[in-house]
């Protein structure tokens, strides 16, 4: 029940935290972009993981290891990250586009955030269950990013392209 506790900070970071500072970005943070034929079985693959690690995450419990307090640190940047991605995504520019804060960094970092802390959970839990789940979250989300790319290429064209140019993919 103790890993349960750990995603949290997830859950209250995104509708919370998200949905304090901004109606409207609850409702972007829910758009899913339209997947490719070749996207659809990672697509469900990605959900899948997220699904199956809250699930998982729920029986474990922490485990004093060597892999516990790189875990909490991993975990801890983790946690940080995704709370400034969240919050920078709260503010996107006039046209629509994320590009201030960690956006100016990275064109995806809350999915390299939350990596970190599922990556994070599995080490403090010592699971190699949630280990498996979050590399499993990590591959198939590539294609989930890449069809996001995709989308936004359609709804802002050049503006988004400018950024692709100028801003890495991940963290």
């Amino acid at each position: 029940m103790v890993g349960l506790l750990l995603i949290a900070p997830l859950f209250v970071i995104r509708y919370g935290v998200l949905g304090h500072i901004s109606k409207d970005a609850i409702h972007r943070a829910a758009h899913i972009a339209p997947p490719k034929d070749n996207e659809r079985f990672a697509h469900l693959m990605n959900q899948f993981s997220v699904v199956f690690f809250c699930i998982a995450a729920w029986f474990m419990s922490l485990k004093k290891s060597v892999f516990f307090y790189p875990g909490i640190i991993i975990y801890s940047i983790g946690i940080i990250l995704y709370l400034c991605a969240t919050i920078a995504f709260a503010k996107p520019n006039k046209k629509g586009i994320n590009q201030t804060g960690i956006y100016a960094y990275s064109r995806n970092p809350m999915y390299g955030s939350q990596f970190l802390v599922m990556l994070g959970c599995g080490l403090i839990t010592h699971s190699i269950i949630l280990i498996t789940l979050t590399l499993l979250f990590q591959i198939s989300g590539h294609w989930v990013i890449l069809a996001e790319e995709r989308w936004c290429l359609e709804q802002f064209g050049f503006d988004y392209q400018e950024y692709m140019q100028k801003t890495r993919r991940t963290i």
